[in-house]
Order: C-alpha cells, then structure tokens, then sequence
C-alpha cells in the first residue's frame, strides 16, 4: 500500500496528537512516537531520492 504525501501529513498530525494525549497510555505514545519517526524519514527519504532532470 502506498500513501500519498497528503496522507502521510495527515498522519504525521494524528499521530503527533496522540503522542501528547492525555489519555494515552505509556505504550500507545511509545508507538505513535515510533511510528511519527518512521513516516518523518519516509518523507525526507523521497525528498532526497527525487531525480531531477539534467541541464545538459
């Protein structure tokens, strides 16, 4: 499955959320922590791997 970039703001934000939540327990912040870090590198991963045309 792949997600767009949109999706992955998108999830980027719920998950930011629900790292600072209240009434989230101590594995569920674990995890969105987690998880936020490895859509983060995902993003900067494509921005890196992007192939831009030549000049020449």
């Amino acid at each position: 499955m792949l997600l767009t970039l949109k999706e992955k703001k998108f999830l980027i934000q719920m998950l930011t959320k629900q790292k600072y939540s209240f009434w989230s327990s101590k594995e569920e912040k674990q995890m969105a922590k987690e998880l936020l870090e490895k859509f983060e590198q995902n993003i900067r991963n494509e921005k890196t791997n992007d192939m831009k045309q030549s000049r020449l």
